[in-house]
């Protein structure tokens, strides 16, 4: 039985130490700048390279690999695919909502207007009954001053007539008064001179007196009564 060589394991590989700035530079510019000697600067490299190395190789086990990142992608873009779908379907319903809303709106906004002609035309017909029932009212309030003139004008008319009657009576009463006293007067004045006429005829005549009884003492006035 021949047995087939056996190979050597496998050497694994080992990368070379990573440096994240250039050392030799840094340790050169220590030199140089710094004052420091070689073992100085090379020590000061070789802590701020172990301290560089600490603190990248914390971030990187914060830091996500490949795949995880990758993962959280696909979780994120069908969060974001679900989150758009729901938005959709929200809209939709609140599209839906919204147009039912809108019918349901404009069935009352209908239902409204029907009511609102309804009152319109009742209270229409109202102002036309209230209208019609002042205009008869005045009609017949007016009949009824128009009745009231004239039995007013009526009772004027006879108010004058009685007094134009009374006005003739008391004038025709005045005109047989002064008739009646006219004729008193006369009949009076007729009186008067039928008695001075009869005591005229009764008294006798004066005597006569001659030129030699004639008295010079008697003046004028008797003179006259007796001559």
């Amino acid at each position: 039985m021949v047995v087939p060589p056996t190979r050597p394991p496998p050497v694994p590989f080992q990368r070379p130490p990573l440096h994240h700035f250039d050392t030799y530079a840094f340790v050169q510019q220590l030199q140089m700048e710094g004052g420091f000697s070689k073992d100085q600067a090379q020590l000061i490299m070789e802590i701020m390279q172990q301290q560089m190395r600490v603190k990248i190789a914390r971030n990187k086990d914060r830091l996500l690999h490949r795949s995880q990142l990758e993962n959280e992608e696909h979780i994120l873009q069908a969060s974001m695919e679900d989150l758009r779908n729901a938005v959709m379907i929200h809209r939709r319903n609140d599209a839906a909502i919204l147009r039912a809303e809108l019918v349901m709106l404009a069935k009352e906004i209908d239902q409204l207007e029907i009511q609102l002609n309804e009152d319109l035309n009742y209270l229409q017909s109202s102002i036309d009954l209230t209208l019609n029932d002042f205009r008869n009212d005045g009609r017949q309030e007016q009949k009824l001053a128009m009745i009231e003139t004239q039995q007013v004008n009526h009772r004027i008319t006879v108010m004058i007539a009685d007094a134009n009657m009374a006005i003739e009576r008391m004038r025709w009463q005045a005109i047989w008064q002064g008739l009646l006293g006219i004729a008193a007067a006369g009949f009076g004045l007729s009186a008067i001179g039928y008695g001075l006429s009869r005591l005229r005829a009764r008294t006798p005549p004066p005597p006569i007196i001659s030129q030699m009884e004639f008295d010079d003492t008697l003046t004028i006035a008797d003179m006259q009564i007796y001559g």
